[in-house]
């Protein structure tokens, strides 16, 4: 990563919130199944997949970037 690049920065803050909004869901999930509350499950494993979704997307932002730029 480039210090110097702003689209370096923004693509690595938007990993970093993608991956810790992925991690708060998870941590949800688990409580939600460890108390047998189907429903929140219900509605946290769809959250937890487009938060997937979206930290996988950004990834591949970053990845392209650093091929296009050679920033690493």
């Amino acid at each position: 990563m480039d210090q110097n690049c702003e689209d370096c920065r923004h693509l690595w803050r938007a990993y970093a919130a993608a991956t810790s909004d992925y991690f708060s869901v998870d941590a949800q999930l688990q409580a939600a199944a460890g108390k047998d509350n189907f429903e929140a499950v219900a509605l946290l494993i769809p959250r937890l997949e487009a938060s997937e979704e979206t930290k996988a997307a950004v990834r591949n932002a970053l990845r392209q970037h650093e091929e296009e730029t050679g920033y690493r």
